[in-house]
């Protein structure tokens, strides 16, 4: 129950500060948003929060994704754009590989041919 409450506050402090933090980079044109960082408006409040987190309003209250949900979705994705990067190694080379041999394959009948012109 002690973490909870812990959680809570830090979770409130976090929260005020990214408030006043968007609140002044609101006013002030010249303040710039930290790199993978967005501004978000909800009503008349604006929130900074890392690209592409998610956000929830439920009543008067906005819940942020927690950082383990952050981190996690963000792994998932970079694992699934490996995987795809992958793949498509795989094709190229495989692609590569058949140009070669077609290349051997053109060099072959060339020298049969200038072998028969001699």
């Amino acid at each position: 129950m002690k973490s909870v409450k812990v959680f809570i506050l830090i979770l409130a402090f976090f929260f005020s500060a990214t408030l006043a933090f968007t609140q002044e980079a609101k006013r002030e044109p010249g303040v710039k948003i930290p790199p993978g960082m967005e501004i978000r408006k909800v009503g008349d409040v604006n929130i900074l929060m890392p690209k592409g987190a998610k956000m929830d309003k439920r009543g008067g209250v906005i819940l942020l994704e927690n950082t383990d949900q952050y981190a996690a979705q963000k792994f998932l994705e970079v694992e699934n754009r490996l995987i795809e990067i992958e793949a498509e190694q795989r094709m190229l080379k495989n692609e590569v590989k058949n140009l070669k041999n077609s290349l051997d394959e053109i060099k072959q009948g060339e020298l049969i041919v200038e072998r028969a012109n001699e």
